[in-house]
This record gives structure tokens, C-alpha cells and sequence, in this order.
């Protein structure tokens, strides 16, 4: 098989995970979109840097969800 085959092959194959270990939060973080697109941008700002400081802090940011 040549490289390009190879390559060929590779790049129309999908990259596949599993993501069964994020749909917890991911289902979290979609239901607190609607409270998000209400605040203002210097308000979400402030809450990012917030979470930003609690997990530096050593607190799992999945908990802050």
C-alpha cells in the first residue's frame, strides 16, 4: 500500500470517541445556554474569570456547572 493510499484511506475515516463520559455535562452546560445569551457581555465576563479563579483554586469546574 502506498502512502497515499494510506492517506487517502485515513482522511476519509471520521474520527470516532467515545463521548459517553461528557454527556452528563455536556446536557449541563446546554441547559444554562438560555441564561448565558441573557447576560451582558461584561456579566459573562465576570462569571468566566470567577469559574477561571475557583478552578485554579483546585475546584472541578463539572461541580460550578
Amino acid at each position: 500500500m502506498s502512502i497515499a493510499s494510506l492517506l487517502d484511506r485515513l482522511r476519509g475515516r471520521p474520527i470516532e470517541h467515545d463521548l459517553s463520559a461528557f454527556r452528563a455535562v455536556l446536557a449541563r452546560v446546554c441547559a444554562l445556554e438560555p441564561a448565558m445569551e441573557l447576560l451582558a457581555a461584561d456579566a459573562l465576563t465576570g462569571r468566566a474569570r470567577a469559574l477561571r479563579a475557583r478552578v485554579a483554586d483546585g475546584t472541578e469546574a463539572e461541580s460550578q456547572l
